[in-house]
């Protein structure tokens, strides 16, 4: 019955909407989102945005500004964030269906048993602006925050921090990429969250939309088969 209603609403707002292009922001990096928008939610989010009949603009921002931008209304949505950030960004509504699962977790270039938060509380670590569940989880000796991925392991390959915090997949896929002699993850998860994407609350009707399409995506076992492809 799910899969019914949603394909009747999905063909409703293909033929009976108006056609628009959406402009969302992300600073997600490699393999979730690339420049060339062939990353796992670049193409996720471009077939769910064109079963409705609309198309969408990836534009690369700092994750603080992409954020921003997107809950002052000057661009239409941002992804992936985890969930419950509309309490904090009254403009943001949740695309309430999740685009992927994330481990967060800590690169080192020393061995550090890494267990859980309180693991931190004894060395300098670093992590990028904007990413909110370090804002609120992370005691450390010091904190670092850095623009993006690239000054985050350049800071530890300079030993400016003995701990950096990043997710799973695209840490390990950019350590795989660049000459980083001594770096790996270390530990087990800090934690492990759902993550949406968010749209400017102008867009309310097109966010359920949109949570539809996802879960008939689902459902059809689309949305596994672009992570086999996608994701490492």
């Amino acid at each position: 019955m799910r899969i019914l209603i949603t394909a009747m609403i999905m063909l409703f707002g293909t033929f009976a909407a108006h056609a628009e292009t959406y402009v969302l922001n992300s600073a997600d990096s490699p393999p979730y989102s690339n420049e060339e928008g062939t990353g796992y939610y670049d193409v996720l989010l471009k077939n769910a945005f064109g079963k409705l009949g609309h198309s969408i603009k990836i534009q690369k921002l700092p994750s603080a500004r992409s954020l921003e931008n997107a809950n002052n209304g000057i661009d239409d949505g941002e992804y992936a964030r985890i969930k419950d950030l509309s309490s904090k960004y009254d403009n943001l509504i949740i695309v309430d269906h999740p685009l992927a699962h994330f481990n967060f977790v800590a690169f080192s270039n020393k061995y550090i048993d890494i267990k859980d938060w309180n693991s931190l509380k004894d060395y300098h670590v670093a992590y990028i602006n904007g990413w909110k569940i370090y804002d609120a989880h992370v005691k450390a000796k010091s904190v670092t925050k850095v623009r993006d991925h690239a000054a985050l392991f350049n800071i530890l390959n300079k030993r400016r921090a003995e701990v950096v915090l990043y997710e799973e997949h695209r840490g390990n896929l950019y350590l795989k990429e660049n000459s980083f002699g001594g770096i790996s993850q270390v530990g087990e998860p800090l934690d492990t969250r759902e993550m949406f994407l968010y749209l400017n609350k102008k867009h309310a009707p097109l966010a359920v939309k949109l949570k539809n399409t996802l879960e008939l995506m689902e459902d059809s076992g689309e949305i596994e088969a672009i992570k086999k492809r996608r994701l490492p």
